[in-house]
């Protein structure tokens, strides 16, 4: 993780360069020694920045209220090598909108 920006009397929280390991890598069979996964080492989801401004609303329902989430540069990868074989990787450029 990055930069931690947090504004306490106005709920904003901005997380830097947010990063989410993978739980470990699974070793490929030995007959397919051409298919590699995704980077190793790399994390399985990887945010530039991510801003939450939360409701005072929050506090007193004991629970998120979120007025703005914006995630800027998602990259994801996800590699299940069971019985479905897949793998896959994907990363959202910013200034686009995801509903």
């Amino acid at each position: 993780m990055g930069a931690v920006d947090f504004r306490p009397w106005s709920l904003e929280l901005t997380l830097g360069d947010l990063a989410i390991a993978k739980a470990s890598a699974p070793r490929l069979p030995a007959e397919e020694p051409e298919r590699t996964l995704l980077s190793p080492g790399a994390p399985q989801i990887k945010i530039a920045r991510l801003y939450i401004d939360a409701e005072m609303q929050s506090l007193l329902r004991l629970a998120p209220v979120a007025d703005a989430i914006e995630v800027d540069v998602l990259a994801m990868a996800l590699t299940d090598l069971g019985q479905g074989r897949t793998r896959w990787a994907r990363r959202w450029p910013t200034g686009r909108r995801c509903n």
